[in-house]
């Protein structure tokens, strides 16, 4: 009489990830309003094939303000736009503000993130012992209490004199 074992399943060295690892590694939780009992309650997160998007970044959750504003020395603050829209979220507790400022002395300035309601996000205080040239730097600020949609400024004053500047680009992503 020939009798069989159940055989247990053990995943072999070197196998592949499993599938279904691979499908939710990206995903965001919690954002499925009804998932059902057995859900994982997971958004995946799905290319949109053109090769060069992030499955991250929804669209519509990233700007970029590249007009050249000058900085007066000393003087009053300047303010540089970047309207989000379409991105029907909150912004993320993750968020990224990359800033490319030429300076001749970066401690003269005071950079600040204001979000569509108003409230600021302090990137970078002034400081008289920095003096390298220009500001090239991505900033991480957690906006997960703001909507991502709206008009967002980066605010920079030149808070000491003698140096100038210009604000050259600077990038949202919410």
């Amino acid at each position: 009489m020939l009798r069989e074992t159940p055989q247990r399943f053990s995943p072999r060295p070197g196998r592949r990830p499993d599938r279904r690892s691979a499908l939710t590694g990206g995903a965001v939780s919690g954002k499925v309003t009804s998932p059902g009992t057995s859900s994982p309650n997971l958004l995946l997160q799905v290319p949109d094939g053109s090769g060069g998007s992030d499955p991250t970044d929804p669209a519509g959750c990233t700007g970029t303000n590249a007009t050249a504003t000058a900085i007066p020395d000393a003087g009053s603050a300047i303010n540089s736009a970047i309207t989000i829209s379409g991105c029907g979220r909150s912004a993320s507790s993750a968020s990224t503000v990359y800033v490319d400022i030429t300076h001749t002395y970066r401690g003269d300035l005071v950079v600040t993130l204001v979000a569509p309601d108003g409230s600021t996000y302090a990137l970078k205080s002034s400081s008289t012992s920095d003096s390298t040239d220009n500001v090239d730097t991505t900033y991480s600020a957690n906006l997960s209490s703001e909507a991502a949609d709206g008009t967002w400024y980066l605010r920079v004053q030149d808070v000491y004199s003698s140096d100038t500047g210009t604000l050259d680009t600077w990038t949202l992503t919410v």
